[in-house]
């Protein structure tokens, strides 16, 4: 990898790390260079991919149980990422999300509120949660994966596609 591209000193936190997409995030920092925490649910199984990585990346990985919809996991998850890395990440992937699709009409409201809370309010919460460490340290990257369900709406999806449209101007 070219230097110009090169994260070394750099600490890296990716939010859903365990499941489909988050393991692509991961292995590119890893091969930048990055130390990175993969947060994800206690209860995520890690999918093949992030395991294959997890086996090959030493110390320069460590998975970090942190629940997204709340905001005591989320400071306890960068608190631990300061304290195993010594210092506070400097780039971090807002990724994990959820869908459940359901007619708009059978939806229920709870279901609503908990893929909101999933796809929209976590981008704000982990953000917000990060954003003094990267302060401290004088730089900072955020990425907020959004979707192209953002773009418009389809069938049975009125509450993921409504908080990906938000996703992407959060």
């Amino acid at each position: 990898m070219s230097a110009l591209f090169r994260l070394d000193q750099t600490i890296a936190a990716v939010t859903g790390a365990c499941g489909k997409l988050g393991p692509i995030w991961v292995e590119g920092l890893l091969e930048a260079g990055a130390r990175v925490a993969a947060l994800d649910l206690p209860s995520a199984s890690p999918s093949a991919a992030y395991a294959g990585l997890a086996a090959n990346a030493g110390d320069r990985l460590v998975r970090v149980d942190c629940d997204i919809t709340n905001r005591d996991s989320i400071e306890r998850a960068a608190d631990t990422i300061a304290s195993t890395f010594g210092g506070a990440a400097t780039v971090l992937v807002n990724n994990a999300g959820v869908f459940a699709g359901a007619s708009f009409a059978e939806l229920a409201v709870a279901e609503f509120d908990r893929i909101v809370a999933a796809n929209l309010r976590s981008a704000f919460l982990v953000t917000r949660a990060f954003l003094p460490g990267m302060r401290r340290r004088g730089r900072g990257d955020v990425f907020i994966m959004s979707s192209i369900a953002g773009l418009g709406a389809y069938p049975n999806g009125a509450a993921y596609c409504a908080a990906k449209i938000g996703r992407a101007h959060v």
